[in-house]
């Protein structure tokens, strides 16, 4: 790469610092970079880029392609030359259009709300290590988007960060969160798996509502607070672990969760919520604690296949009027 691309590329980078939208002089610099590209060999440090592949890349580099503009950075840093932070232009005014892969430049310690909202193309994103938290609104509805990489800094995830974003599969959240926000993964219906860390304490107000596709989910003991319809809606989830410290299981955590079939309430719990199990429609087996003194309306409405019901002689006295299936077995433990 020839002394003078460089120096384009660096000029390029300093523009998009001051100017947040493309405008004539860097317009000017693309131009002029696509133009140098025919001095550029057709291989370059073991990497084979043609003339034309290479002005493909400055151009779509130009329209705001998050993926070109990175590639635009490796090669200038593979032969040291601009190294400056190219990734900064996925700031471009067009960038909705950004395809690919998001990096975010280290240092950044927060995403503004809304920052990404409706960012329709990206598929991956890669969140710096120096993040802390995540806006409110801030991945909402980018919808092709199926892995995000979460840094060991980030400790909270504000409410719809990622809602909507329905080819999500997996999410692998740092040790280092202690919140997720209200409604944050809502409706991230091919979500196949969730891995919470040990020091969350807060899990929102239907943080997960409508993932059907999750099948299982662990919660650390951590976890003091689950908010109401956190899982609601959650078909196809078949395995759920609580946490040991839950006081209170809150209403319509559960409900329409038609393939849980079993649910161990832990030794800690009070309080069961209105419509908590409501619409569980497989399931089969309840445990309960000698812990738990009041059981609100609807707790286990429609749950129609329920055979088992584990609980000490005083848990069935209480709620002996609400789960009045003729099917029901009690085992009943001192």
């Amino acid at each position: 790469m020839n002394n003078e691309l460089a120096r384009v590329f660096s000029e390029l980078a300093a523009a998009y610092k001051k100017q947040s939208a493309l405008n004539d002089e860097m317009a000017k610099l693309f131009a002029r970079a696509a133009e140098l590209c025919g001095n550029i060999p057709a291989q370059i440090h073991g990497n084979e880029q043609t003339v034309e592949s290479l002005q493909d890349i400055i151009f779509d580099a130009s329209n705001g392609d998050v993926t070109a503009i990175l590639k635009l950075k490796k090669l200038a840093k593979e032969n040291n030359q601009a190294k400056s932070s190219l990734e900064n232009l996925y700031y471009d005014g067009k960038k909705k259009n950004a395809v690919g892969t998001l990096v975010l430049r280290d240092g950044l310690k927060y995403i503004e709300n809304g920052e990404f909202n409706g960012f329709r193309n990206i598929t991956k994103v890669v969140l710096p290590e120096s993040l802390v938290g995540i806006g409110n609104n801030a991945f909402q509805s980018c919808i092709s988007l199926e892995d995000v990489y979460f840094p060991q800094t980030l400790t909270s995830i504000g409410s719809y960060a990622f809602q909507e974003c329905k080819n999500l599969k997996q999410i692998n959240l740092p040790d280092s969160l202690k919140s997720i926000g209200e409604r944050a993964f809502e409706n991230c219906t091919n979500l196949k798996e969730v891995v919470l860390p040990k020091g969350l304490t807060e899990i929102s107000n239907g943080a997960f509502q409508n993932c059907s596709g999750l099948p299982k989910i662990e919660i650390p003991d951590s976890v003091t607070s689950i908010g109401n319809s956190a899982f609601d809606g959650c078909t196809n989830l078949k395995e759920v672990k609580l946490p040991k410290g839950l006081t209170s299981i809150s209403p319509w955590i559960f409900g329409s969760c038609s393939s849980l079939p079993k649910i161990k309430i832990p030794d800690s719990v009070t309080l069961i919520g209105n419509s908590a199990f409501d619409g569980c429609t497989n399931l089969k087996e309840v445990v309960l604690p000698d812990s738990v003194t009041l059981i609100g309306w609807n707790a286990f409405e429609g749950c129609t296949n329920l055979t088992s019901v584990t609980c000490s002689e005083k848990t069935q006295n209480l709620i002996g009027g609400i789960l009045n299936y003729d099917t029901i077995t009690w085992n009943i433990i001192n």
